[in-house]
C-alpha cells in the first residue's frame, strides 16, 4: 500500500512538475549530472545563466514555465540551470566555449556538446531547438561528425556552416571557408553573405576581395554595413592576442579607400593599439607623441590621462616622461578629478619631482574621500615620498 502511495505521489510530482514548465537541477556537482545522463542514456539541456542577465531571467518568466516547454523537456532531457560565475558553472562555461548568455547547451553522458543555442527564443523556437538536438541528422553533433569523416557536398557545408554561426561557435569560419572553396561564382548574394560572415580577421582569404570589391558589395548590404565588417575584422586582430604586422597594411588600405580625410589620424590610433598590445613600448610611445602632436585640439582629458599613465608604467626615457607629464597637466587642466592627480604624482615622483608629487598625490586623495574612489595606491606613494 504504501508503494502504491509513493508511486501515486511521484506520479501527481511529475505532472505538476511538467505543468509548471521545466524542472530544472540546481547545485549539482557536473560531474554528477554526466553520471546520471550516462546511466540513463540521456542527453543534458544546460541554460547557461547570470544572475545580472535580462533575457536569461525573460526565459526563467516567461517561456521555461510554459507547460508545453515543460511536457517536452523534461520527457526528453535532464535539464540543469548552470550559473556561469558559481560553482562549477565558469569551468563549464569555459570548455565549452560560453561567450554569450543565456547560451544553451544539450550534452550528452560523455561530455560531447550535441547542439547549442543562444539568447532569448519564443516557445516554439525552443521546442525546435530541442528537436533538432535529438535528432543527429540535424543536431550540431552530427554535423560536426560528417564534416569530420570529410562529407563537403556544398548544401552540407552551407546548412553546417549557417548552424554554427547563428550558435557563435567558433569552428563557424573554417567551415564557412570550407564551403566558399566549392564554389566558383562568389558574386552570388548567398555567397557574398557567407564570405562576408568569414571576416573574422583581416588574413582572411576573402578580406582582400571584399575590399576590392567593395563597391558590389555596398550595394547589396550597404556601405557602412560592409565597412563596419572590414573594420571589425582588423579590430579583431588589434585585440586577438597576435596581431601580425601584415595588419598594419591592411588597415591603411582600408583607411585610404573608405576614409581618405581620416587615413592618416586612423593609421596613427591604429599603430598605438598595435604596439601596446605587442608590447613595443618605444615604438608605441614615438606614435603617441606623434598622434597627441597632430590632435591636440581633438583630445580630451580622459585621453590625456589614459596615455600619461601608459607612459609612466612603460616608458624610461626622461623626455618623453615630461611630454607624458605635460599631457597630465593639460588633463587636470580640462577637468581635475582623482584620476589625473593620480597619474600626475606618479609622473612627478618618477621623474624625482617629490615635492610636486605630494602636492598632486595629497589632492588627489581629498577628492577621492569626497568621490568614494579607492585611493589606496595613491596614499602608499604619498608614504613612501
Amino acid at each position: 500500500m504504501k508503494k502504491l502511495v509513493f508511486v501515486a505521489l511521484a506520479f501527481v510530482s511529475i505532472n505538476s512538475m511538467q505543468a509548471q514548465g521545466i524542472g530544472f537541477i540546481e547545485d549539482q556537482s557536473w560531474e554528477s549530472i554526466l553520471e546520471n545522463a550516462r546511466e540513463t542514456n540521456r542527453i543534458i539541456f544546460v541554460d547557461a545563466y547570470a544572475s545580472w542577465c535580462g533575457p536569461c531571467k525573460a526565459m526563467s518568466k516567461e517561456v521555461f514555465i510554459l507547460p508545453t516547454v515543460g511536457a517536452f523537456f523534461n520527457e526528453h532531457f535532464i535539464n540543469v540551470k548552470l550559473n556561469v560565475e558559481k560553482g562549477d558553472g565558469p569551468n563549464v562555461a569555459s570548455h565549452y566555449g560560453v561567450q554569450v548568455i543565456p547560451t544553451y547547451l544539450f550534452v550528452n553522458g560523455d561530455g560531447d556538446l550535441i547542439h547549442s543555442g543562444l539568447g532569448y527564443l519564443y516557445e516554439e523556437d525552443l521546442l525546435e531547438l530541442g528537436a533538432v538536438a535529438l535528432d543527429p541528422s540535424r543536431n550540431i553533433g552530427g554535423l560536426r561528425t560528417r564534416y569530420q569523416a570529410g562529407e563537403d557536398d556544398p548544401d552540407f557545408l552551407r546548412t553546417f556552416a549557417t548552424m554554427l554561426a547563428d550558435a557563435s561557435d567558433p569552428q563557424a569560419d573554417e567551415v564557412v571557408q570550407a564551403y566558399l572553396r566549392t564554389q566558383e561564382d562568389l558574386s552570388t548574394e548567398t555567397n557574398m553573405e557567407f564570405i562576408l560572415l568569414s571576416l573574422a580577421s583581416s588574413s582572411s582569404p576573402y578580406y582582400d576581395y571584399v575590399l576590392q570589391n567593395l563597391g558590389v558589395f555596398a550595394e547589396v548590404y550597404g556601405e557602412e554595413t560592409v565597412v563596419d565588417v572590414l573594420q571589425s575584422a582588423i579590430y579583431n586582430d588589434l585585440y586577438g592576442g597576435d596581431p601580425q604586422p601584415e595588419m598594419l597594411q591592411k588597415a591603411d588600405a582600408l583607411f585610404r579607400r573608405t576614409m581618405p580625410e581620416d587615413a592618416a589620424v586612423m593609421a596613427n590610433v591604429v599603430r598605438i593599439i598595435y604596439y601596446q598590445n605587442t608590447e613595443n613600448w618605444n615604438a608605441y610611445s614615438d606614435q603617441a607623441i606623434k598622434y597627441f602632436t597632430d590632435n591636440a585640439d581633438e583630445i580630451g582629458w580622459g585621453e590625456y590621462n589614459e596615455h600619461a599613465w601608459y607612459f609612466y608604467e612603460h616608458v624610461s626615457d626622461p623626455a618623453k616622461m615630461n611630454i607624458a607629464l605635460e599631457w597630465a597637466r593639460k588633463s587636470v587642466e580640462m577637468n581635475e578629478n582623482y584620476y589625473n592627480l593620480d597619474t600626475l604624482a606618479h609622473l612627478y615622483a618618477k621623474l624625482g619631482k617629490k615635492k610636486e608629487a605630494k602636492t598632486a598625490a595629497k589632492g588627489a586623495i581629498e577628492i577621492a574621500k569626497v568621490t568614494g574612489d579607492d585611493y589606496s595606491s595613491t596614499q602608499e606613494l604619498l608614504d613612501s615620498l
